[in-house]
Formats: structure tokens, C-alpha cells, sequence
């Protein structure tokens, strides 16, 4: 149906189109719209206007950043070769229960489920020789802790009244081999 005077006409790509064929004195147009206004004065044959939301824009910008840092990589530079899997995750079975361990021989990487993102992140304490432990500095990329350094013992607490703890281990060449057979 093609709009009359003062109608709407809603485009495909969302647009609305207005059909006006009596101006104000002034060849004035006002458009009232839910949350905006807008005043054209003497329009051409068609005059565009749109408006944006902000919020609108800071959700589209932050859906931008998000994407790009899910396709950023944890490390560059480093060669598969160089990659140490031996680490053992064990103790508690939480829902952030991290996948893996690995090391690049120079940062360690703890690798967590998708549903990190959604609930509490453990800290995430190195234990020493004595058994004390210690909070480690780390940072969150993605799915990954990445630790600026290789530890023998690492702990994942979370909770107060019931303390969820996984451990994380380097494991030497013969216990890999071992937990591999």
C-alpha cells in the first residue's frame, strides 16, 4: 500500500518514510517519535533524517569489542613445539573447574569452560615448598588465566563456608609418561 498524507510508511531496512503534503506556515515539519524530536524547516522533495539511541550504540560498540577480543589469540609467537602439557588439575569439581594447564616456558595457561564468564572467577594462589600459599598476578584473556611466569603448585579457591579448591601441578617427564599409560 503506497502512504497518503501524513502517513507511515515502514521501510525493509527499518526506515519509515512520511508522505506530507501540507506544510505549517513557516514550511516547517515537526516529527514526534517516542524519545526523539525533530524539527526540519523548508524540506526538499525528501529530506532524510534519522537519529541513534546511545544506548543502542554502546551495546552495538561493546558486542564489537567482545567479538574481537574472543578472536584475539592468548599468546603469539610461540611454536606448538614449545607447548608443556604437563600439568595435573585435581581436588574439587566445580563448575569453573579449569579444562587444562600448559606452559610456553616463559607464562603458565589455565584454561577454564565457557561458564567462567557467567559466575565467580576463583583467585588463583601459588603454593610454595611449606605448603603456604600465596595470591599470584594474573590476568583474564578470555577463557585463559595467564600467569607471567611457570609454577610447580597452584591452588583455584572459591567460597567461604564450603571453599571449592582445585590444584593445579607440574608434573616432571617420568610422572606425565606414567599418567599417560
Amino acid at each position: 500500500m503506497r502512504p497518503g498524507p501524513g502517513l507511515w510508511n515502514f521501510g525493509e531496512d527499518g526506515g519509515v518514510a512520511i508522505d506530507i503534503r501540507k506544510l505549517d506556515a513557516d514550511h516547517s515539519i515537526l516529527l514526534l517519535a517516542q524519545n526523539r524530536a525533530a524539527r526540519c524547516r523548508r524540506p526538499a522533495a525528501s529530506v532524510p533524517l534519522s537519529w541513534t539511541y546511545p544506548q543502542d550504540a554502546l551495546l552495538a560498540l561493546k558486542r564489537v569489542v567482545e567479538e574481537r577480543q574472543a578472536a584475539t589469540p592468548v599468546a603469539t609467537g610461540v611454536a606448538p613445539e614449545q607447548l608443556h602439557f604437563n600439568y595435573a588439575i585435581s581436588g574439587d569439581r566445580p563448575a569453573w573447574r579449569p579444562l587444562r594447564a600448559f606452559d610456553d616456558g616463559r607464562q603458565t595457561y589455565v584454561e577454564f569452560p565457557a561458564s567462567l564468564a557467567v559466575g565467580e572467577a576463583p583467585p588463583l594462589f601459588l603454593v610454595d615448598r611449606k605448603g603456604e600459599a600465596q595470591l599470584v598476578n594474573y590476568r583474564l584473556q578470555g577463557r585463559f588465566y595467564v600467569v607471567d611466569r611457570i609454577f610447580d603448585v597452584a591452588e583455584l579457591r572459591l567460597g567461604l563456608k564450603h571453599q571449592d579448591v582445585v590444584r593445579i601441578t607440574r608434573v616432571d617427564g617420568a610422572q606425565a609418561k606414567r599418567r599417560k599409560s
